[in-house]
C-alpha cells in the first residue's frame, strides 16, 4: 500500500472565514489551481514514475487573512494525562540573545526564495531566551490560514514563545502547495529537511530562543513533516506533535535522540483515514484527481513509533471524554500519546475556528482544544 505525504486538507476563506474540504464529499481546491488527472502525488517510498523537477517559486501569502485576527483558542476542558506536567530544565541561549532587535508581532519574512511568518511575543525582549514552534500547514493551504485554523499566535502571545509558520513550495507542474517529507534520499524534489535546518540556523541567529525548547507541530502534510524532521533533525526539536496526519518512514528513520511524539486523529476523517484507504483526495472532484491516493492505518504508524521509541507493550487507555480517547505508551524512550476523536473529521479539533467550520471540516470535539493541548506536550518535553 502506498505511503503518501502530500496530503491535507484543502482550507479556502471567505467572508473574513475559513472554509475547507466537506468530509462528505470530495475535497475541493479554490486557493490553489486543481491538479490535472496525471498529477503523481509524491511518496514516501521511492515513487514508481519520476516526477518533474520541483519549482522554487514561494507561494503566495496575501490571500491568507490577518495573523492578529486569528481567534482566541477556548480553553481546554478536561484534565490532561501526566505526561504533560511542566519539565524543569535549564535554558539554552541562541546566538542572537544580546543582539537580536526583532519586532514585537507578526511579520511576512524570506530564507532565500521561501517565505514563512513569524510571531514574536512580547515576552521576547531579545536578552531572555524563549521557547519556539515551528507550525506546518497542509496540502493547497499556506501559513496564514494554518495560523487561523490553529489560533497559534494568539496562543504564543499569552505563553511567551515564538511562533513560526513555513511556506510550503508546489508540487511540480502544479500551483499547489506541499512539505516533501521524503527523507528516503531519492527524491528530486525540494529538500524540506534543508530548509527547515538552515531555517532554523537563521531564527537561533536572529531571535533570542531557548533551543532547549524548540518544537515542532502541523497538520495532515504538515503533521507528516513533523514525523520527518523527529527522524532527520532529533538533534534540533525537542518534541514533536501532528494533527491528522503521522507517518512512520521505515528504513529512513535515524534519530539521533528519542523524540517525544504526540497525535491526534479523527476516526471518520475522510482524507487521512483512520483506518487507512482509499483518500477523498483521488476522488470525483478531488484535489489530486485521477491520482491513486491511500493510507497505511494511522494506529500502525503510531505503533511504528512505539517501536522507534521503544515502548513497552501495550499503551494504557484512558478514557479522556465520551468522544475521546488517548492511548498513552509506557517504559519508552521518549513518551508517545495517540488521541483519537470518536467521529472527528480531517480538522485541529477544539480550536474556535475548528469548531465554526464542521460543515466543511468534520466533526471536531470541543472537549479539548489541540493548540493547548500541543502546547501542554511542548512545555512538560524539552530537550533533555
Amino acid at each position: 500500500m502506498i505511503r503518501l505525504i502530500a496530503i491535507a486538507v484543502v482550507i479556502t476563506f471567505a467572508a473574513a472565514a475559513c472554509g475547507g474540504s466537506s468530509t462528505s464529499d470530495t475535497a475541493s481546491d479554490t486557493d490553489a489551481a486543481s491538479t490535472t488527472a496525471e498529477t503523481e502525488p509524491v511518496e514516501e517510498s521511492a515513487p514508481e514514475t519520476s516526477a518533474a523537477p520541483a519549482t522554487t517559486a514561494t507561494p503566495a501569502t496575501t490571500s491568507a487573512p490577518a495573523t492578529t485576527d486569528a481567534p482566541e483558542p477556548p480553553p481546554t476542558t478536561a484534565a490532561l494525562p501526566e505526561s504533560t506536567t511542566p519539565a524543569d530544565v535549564a535554558a539554552v541561549a541562541s546566538a542572537g540573545c544580546g543582539s537580536s532587535v526583532a519586532a514585537q508581532g507578526s511579520a511576512a519574512q524570506t530564507l532565500g526564495d521561501r517565505g514563512y511568518l513569524q510571531f514574536v511575543p512580547e515576552a521576547h525582549d531579545g536578552e531572555t531566551p524563549v521557547p519556539m514552534v515551528l507550525n506546518f500547514h497542509g496540502l493547497t493551504s499556506n501559513a496564514g490560514q494554518q495560523v487561523f485554523l490553529t489560533g497559534l499566535d494568539a496562543k504564543a502571545d499569552a505563553e511567551g514563545f515564538v511562533a513560526i509558520h513555513p511556506e510550503g513550495s508546489f508540487i511540480p507542474g502544479t500551483e499547489t502547495t506541499f512539505f516533501n517529507t521524503d527523507i528516503s534520499g531519492e527524491s528530486d524534489q525540494i529538500d524540506d529537511v534543508a530548509f527547515v535546518d538552515a531555517l532554523l540556523d537563521e531564527l537561533e541567529a536572529n531571535l533570542c530562543i531557548d533551543t532547549n525548547r524548540i518544537f515542532t507541530t502541523g497538520m495532515s502534510n504538515g503533521g507528516f513533516m513533523s514525523s520527518a524532521l523527529a527522524c532527520t533533525l532529533s538533534e534540533r526539536f525537542a518534541a514533536a506533535a501532528s494533527v491528522a496526519g503521522i507517518s512512520y518512514p521505515e528504513g529512513s528513520c535515524n534519530p539521533s535522540r528519542a523524540v517525544p511524539m504526540l497525535h491526534v486523529h479523527g476516526t471518520a476523517d475522510v482524507v487521512v483515514p483512520f483506518d487507512g484507504g482509499a483518500s477523498s483526495l483521488s476522488g470525483d472532484g478531488g484535489t489530486l484527481e485521477g491520482a491513486d491516493v491511500e493510507f497505511v492505518p494511522i494506529p500502525g504508524e503510531v505503533d511504528q513509533w512505539s517501536e522507534e521509541l521503544g515502548c513497552d507493550g501495550e499503551p494504557e487507555v484512558i478514557e479522556f471524554s465520551d468522544e475521546v480517547t488517548v492511548e498513552d505508551f509506557a517504559g519508552c524512550d521518549a513518551d508517545l500519546e495517540f488521541w483519537i476523536v470518536d467521529g472527528g473529521g480531517h480538522t485541529w479539533p477544539g480550536t474556535a475556528a475548528a469548531l465554526a467550520l464542521q460543515a466543511q471540516l468534520g466533526f471536531s470535539t470541543d472537549d479539548f482544544n489541540t493548540t493547548d493541548l500541543v502546547w501542554d506536550w511542548f512545555v512538560a518535553h524539552p530537550k533533555q
